[in-house]
């Protein structure tokens, strides 16, 4: 659109957002329900083929299906004409948040040497990174966070400066990134912000977005990112090769566990980042919350009396000058000795060139390289350095563009590791996770962990005329949570070595049968190229690496059961919820009924304000059977009819309703029961036992916030219903979503300085007690 439509459907555009390459947003207004919305405005020249529109409405639909306070939430999504051009127009319609980006913020703050307080950064992160954990575990990868995605939205008080931090544009990269068939295509996220694999041409996964989130993490704390060019290309390049200036070297003031936090996030190795989003921010708090040494500039927080590490020690960055004549910034690719330019508080080592920022009118060095100068160091004299990098300049051009080519064939390959080192006897090499394909069925546990992914480094390559081969082996027979099929092995590929590294994916079988009701280990064979295997070798000097769940039995508990019994009763199948025709294990509808709480509190709280008092009962009832189970339910509202009367699922109550836990009734005890009963195996590893403590407390903390929203559903049954529309239901129905939010998500105790799990955390927990640990 060059100019811009005055109206798209029932919407009336008023105002231009922003505009980008592939797309445009737009502050409009919705006729028919009276409000702003923001609208995302695909450029026309994109909706030429049906293959996009297919593939459209197939990412939009996956983005408005999620539901999270952090997340824009999406209203509604078209393939449309504009009413001025008549072009078929694909378009998303979003809720219209009021307040500036994190870009801006970032700007105004770090930028200028003013570093927002921890508990900012800690809420901020925290926020944002539940928000990424909820979308991966719905298999939606964002691949383009960076601060202009990322809304502060002033909407509702927050003792928090910063605002509620709104995560935009899940999905838009894999739509348009598919689209356009052109090699920028292929790692058309920010280049400020991409990963190295995304780089490379790989289509990223969930620790890209994590890698971006470093990036960001790294730009507050410091006020510079960790690569910066006016040349897109050289940005790539260092995001690939060069190992970011450690942030402490920036701003002095970072204690080494904040630094060691952002250097983790921004591993160029995908398998050393953090596993989620979550395990950062938890270990965001933990840096602040350890870093008081007197070698750190120490402040309290009043509320808390709890020290805290304050980042605003630090002046703001000078303006860079240099009377060297500006070189292109490509040239920056290679090592050059830098001129040192002096601050009161660290020494900036900048290239010979001036810069002029995309973001600000301010000047900032170009891939800074901070540190402290030796009195006897030399430094080149600029056009020393010139020229040594002038006649390096055709050779970088020319690998540049390898890597480029190479990227869009789908090269992964990263240049820092050796090649086919050999680990020591015994030494984890790997692990290997249980993911679901999603192809779910709700008359049994088909589709939930159906397939596996497994990642090894440091392996060794087989020897000539030799190949790996990997096999998951049959599990024993249980009768507490028995198995789908007694099996000897599953074959499962032969493996790539590429550069000491492992990535292989099991796609399970065509009926999508859950792995973990079919298996207890894995092993990888080393047998002749030539010949595949139909079962692995008996010769065990054949056997390489392996791995198993812990199948035994505590000596000191009578009947005690296994840790895989027990893992199989909340993941795949348990004997009592099958009975009631419930499949999946204890995790899945007790995870699933958290959710269906918290949507139905959020709808009560949208119904209060359209005035729909129906809904809001409707909705709250729904609440109450969920908390309830079926039989408490009716005890407990007489005379109202369940909602859900054919979900099995709602048949069994999330949580206990009397003064004490422990009937077993409901989906919270059992599930304790379980967690503690699997850490009486033998074989439980410390990683097991830690999983296991961190999902307990979850749970614990999940039973008292549902304990919270079924005390104020119950204030709400007794509200008269001409009262309904009273300022104190709409209160009610605040601290209904306020607490279902925090048992689905968690909550940050900002007071206390710690982060409280909820649903989410416990989820993950649980499913990553589902992974092998791989040793040779």
């Amino acid at each position: 659109m060059s100019i811009g439509p005055r109206r798209i459907g029932k919407y009336e555009l008023h105002t231009l957002l922003g505009r980008g390459g592939m797309a445009e947003v737009w502050k409009a207004f919705d006729s028919n329900l009276q409000r702003y919305v923001a609208i995302k405005i695909l450029h026309a020249n994109l909706q030429n083929n049906f293959d996009f529109i297919k593939r459209f409405e197939r990412e939009a639909r996956a983005v408005a299906s999620l539901h999270h306070p952090n997340i824009v939430h999406v209203h509604d999504f078209q393939i449309s004409r504009l009413v001025e051009e008549g072009n078929p127009t694909g378009y998303m319609v979003m809720e219209y948040v009021e307040g500036i980006t994190l870009a801006e913020f970032i700007h105004n703050t770090s930028y200028e040497g003013r570093f927002p307080p921890p508990d900012e950064i800690i809420h901020l992160f925290t926020s944002i990174s539940r928000a990424i954990d909820y979308a991966h575990q719905r298999g939606i990868i964002h691949r383009d966070i960076k601060p202009a995605n990322i809304l502060l939205d002033k909407r509702n008080p927050s003792k928090y400066q910063i605002g509620e931090p709104i995560l935009t544009d899940f999905g838009i990269f894999k739509l348009l990134g598919t689209s356009t068939g052109t090699l920028s295509g292929s790692w058309m996220g920010t280049p400020a912000y991409i990963s190295p694999e995304q780089a490379q041409g790989y289509p990223g996964n969930e620790r890209s977005d994590i890698y971006s989130l470093g990036i960001i993490l790294y730009e507050i704390c410091t006020g510079v990112r960790p690569f910066q060019d006016d040349n897109i290309l050289a940005i790539v390049w260092h995001h690939i090769h060069t190992a970011p200036t450690p942030p402490s070297l920036v701003n002095p003031y970072i204690p080494k566990a904040l630094s060691e936090v952002i250097l983790r996030s921004l591993a160029k190795d995908p398998a050393a980042r953090f596993q989620s989003a979550s395990a950062m921010a938890d270990a965001l708090i933990a840096a602040f919350a350890d870093s008081t040494s007197p070698a750190n500039s120490v402040s309290t927080n009043a509320a808390s009396e709890k020290p805290y590490i304050n980042l605003n020690h630090l002046n703001p960055l000078p303006e860079v000058t240099s009377s060297a004549s500006p070189q292109p910034a490509i040239e920056h690719s290679s090592p050059v000795p830098p001129v040192v330019l002096s601050t009161p508080k660290f020494t900036v080592l900048q290239t010979p060139s001036a810069h002029n920022s995309r973001d600000s009118e301010r000047r900032t060095p170009s891939t800074p390289i901070i540190t402290n100068i030796p009195q006897n160091s030399v430094v080149e004299s600029p056009s020393a350095s010139h020229r040594l990098r002038k006649s390096k300049l055709p050779l970088l051009l020319a690998f540049l563009c390898i890597v480029l080519i190479s990227s869009s064939l789908g090269g992964f390959y990263f240049l820092h590791k050796s090649s086919n080192p050999v680990p020591p006897t015994n030494q984890i090499v790997g692990n290997a996770i249980f993911v679901s394909s999603g192809q779910s069925s709700v008359s049994s546990s088909q589709g939930l962990y159906d397939q596996l992914q497994m990642d090894l480094h440091d392996i060794q390559s087989p020897a000539s005329g030799k190949s790996y081969y990997a096999w998951l082996l049959g599990a024993d027979s249980s009768e507490l949570c028995p198995p789908l099929n007694i099996i000897p092995s599953i074959f499962m590929g032969k493996l790539t070595v590429d550069r000491g590294n492992v990535h292989f994916s099991f796609k399970g079988d065509q009926q999508h049968d859950d792995l973990l009701g079919l298996v207890s280990g894995l092993l990888i064979t080393e047998e002749n190229t030539s010949i595949t295997p139909d079962k692995p070798s008996a010769d065990k000097s054949t056997w390489r690496y392996s791995a198993a769940l812990p199948q035994g039995v505590s000596d000191q508990v009578t009947n005690s059961s296994s840790f895989l019994e027990n893992l199989r009763c909340l993941l795949y199948d348990q004997p009592a919820l099958i009975s009631q025709g419930i499949h999946g294990g204890l995790e899945t509808p007790f995870f699933g009924d958290i959710q269906q709480v918290m949507n139905a509190a959020r709808s009560a709280s949208y119904a209060f304000t359209n005035g729909d008092t129906r809904s809001m009962h409707h909705q709250v009832m729904s609440i109450l059977e969920y908390i309830d189970g079926l039989t408490t339910f009716k005890e407990e509202v007489p005379g109202e009819s369940p909602p859900q009367p054919n979900d099995k699922r709602a048949q069994i109550g999330l949580i206990s309703l009397q003064q004490s836990f422990g009937d077993f009734s409901d989906y919270g005890d059992r599930i304790s029961n379980f967690l503690g009963s699997m850490v009486l195996d033998p074989g439980v590893t410390p990683n097991m036992q830690k999983l296991v403590n961190q999902a307990k407390e979850a749970l614990s903390n999940v039973q008292r916030w549902l304990q919270m929203v079924h005390t104020y559903a119950l204030q709400f049954v007794h509200i008269p219903e001409n009262q309904l529309l009273q300022p104190s239901t709409d209160d009610t129905l605040n601290a209904i979503l306020t607490y279902a939010q925090y048992a689905d998500n968690g909550h940050i105790d900002s007071s206390a300085g710690i982060s409280q799990s909820g649903a989410s955390q416990l989820d993950q927990n649980i499913q990553g007690l589902a992974t092998f640990e791989i040793k040779q």
